[in-house]
């Protein structure tokens, strides 16, 4: 699907899901042992990506109910085909309701295998639950998550036994967290399908040229059509304010003045820009740190020109 969005616009580049732009920097001359070296070199070498995806995020808004005797359900949360997972847990967010009594079942399996199951026997209460998952990669390039509900209640002979009271209600924040080696993506697939919940893509600043509008909407319709909603961030410019509340600078790096103006802050605007390519390189503010961008003449010079400035 990218491929031929690029082949109509000639002009949509991807980066590497999540990672710094360490990777185009022009080298420092540095010595190869001093500390700054080794902060940077760590910083490159983090190329962990985190990701929590929502039923909300699959486009399920409202609570999939469960009632009858036998009532199933499977569902699919995307993860990168191929790749192996780390740290993997599903949160199974879910409550009942037991208005007839009876006997009530959940049971709740991953990919096919049975994790857990109990018995719900209170008039109503949690049915929630964590899962460990475990990190094979998924070639399907899903987590499949299988959930069994069973309500009987026993009646006179020949009478129904189904109980319209009793139900499973699964909520739409059930989630499956996890991260991943964004080095193992080996293919467009693999690299898509890591794509988060809500992708941003990068654009020039300014105006936009014919080709960069037309490339930018495109790609958004695309992702519309696996179910992701992208966001458009233009490249910062200086005085734009930007979110740092969950910036991380390593302390070798505080020592330049570029760096030691963003530690330690909230809200800032940029000053100039060496602390826009000071964010490029951290490589974790939302706002500055894109998913994919277009490839843009504008927008590599911005780039160029901020490292330049660092």
């Amino acid at each position: 699907m990218k491929s031929s969005v690029a082949t109509q616009t000639g002009a949509i580049s991807a980066l590497v899901c999540g990672v710094s732009l360490l990777a185009i920097m022009p080298n420092f001359a540095l010595a190869a042992d001093s500390p700054l070296t080794e902060a940077i070199n760590r910083l490159n070498a983090d190329i962990q990506q985190h990701r929590e995806i929502r039923l909300s995020d699959l486009g399920i808004d409202a609570p999939i109910v469960l009632g009858s005797t036998d009532s199933r359900r499977e569902l699919y949360l995307p993860v990168p085909a191929g790749v192996p997972l780390s740290d993997a847990s599903l949160t199974f967010d879910a409550s009942y309701l037991n208005g007839e009594g009876g006997r009530n079942t959940l049971l709740l399996s991953l990919d096919g295998y049975p994790v857990r199951a109990e018995g719900l026997s209170e008039a109503q209460g949690n049915a929630g639950a964590t899962l460990g998952v475990d990190k094979a990669a998924r070639d399907s390039g899903s987590v499949r998550l299988g959930v069994a509900w069973s309500s009987i209640v026993s009646r006179v002979l020949c009478e129904d036994e189904r109980a319209i009271g009793n139900v499973l209600r699964i909520e739409p924040d059930t989630r499956l967290n996890y991260s991943y080696d964004a080095n193992l993506l080996q293919d467009v697939g693999a690299a898509w399908t890591a794509l988060p919940a809500k992708p941003g893509i990068m654009v020039a600043p300014g105006s936009l040229a014919v080709g960069t509008y037309d490339a930018a909407w495109r790609l958004g319709v695309a992702l519309e059509r696996i179910g992701k909603h992208a966001r458009i961030l233009s490249f910062p410019a200086v005085q734009d304010s930007v979110d740092l509340s969950a910036l991380r600078i390593p302390a070798e790096l505080q020592s330049i003045p570029a760096f030691a103006s963003l530690n330690g802050k909230g809200m800032h605007a940029l000053a100039n820009p060496a602390e826009i390519g000071a964010l490029l390189m951290l490589g974790q503010t939302p706002d500055v740190q894109a998913d994919l961008a277009i490839n843009d003449p504008q927008l590599l010079k911005a780039i160029n020109e901020s490292l330049d400035a660092l």
